[in-house]
């Protein structure tokens, strides 16, 4: 009973550990995209936020994805575009999409 007791805690502690680092990390991120000056700086602070989102938060996840590869490709900035596809891929087959999955995944390859 007591070894149990210790693991609970132990895991739940290990937990809160986890996500209070990935919320520093996303106001650090979010910080960082407010004061970028480079088309890059702003890209690669969003492809950072779509793969800090992909776990928790999938929407968010795909909406900083959506506009990395939006501003990559108006930019001309292929290794913006692969990456975020690459992240927007994994986030949407864990939503259960993999049509949209594959489809990012084949694109990103492509380029």
């Amino acid at each position: 009973m007591t070894k149990k007791t210790i693991l609970i805690i132990l895991a739940t502690l290990f937990y809160v550990i986890g996500y209070s680092q990935t919320g520093e990390t996303v106001s650090r991120l979010q910080k960082e995209l407010a004061s970028a000056t480079t088309d890059t700086g702003k890209i690669n602070a969003q492809i950072s936020l779509c793969f800090q989102y992909r776990l928790g938060n999938t929407d968010s996840s795909l909406y900083y994805g959506n506009l990395a590869l939006e501003n990559s490709k108006r930019v001309n900035y292929y290794i913006g575009q692969v990456e975020s596809m690459g992240f927007m891929s994994v986030t949407t087959m864990q939503t259960g999409n993999l049509p949209k999955s594959l489809e990012f995944g084949f694109e990103a390859l492509r380029i």
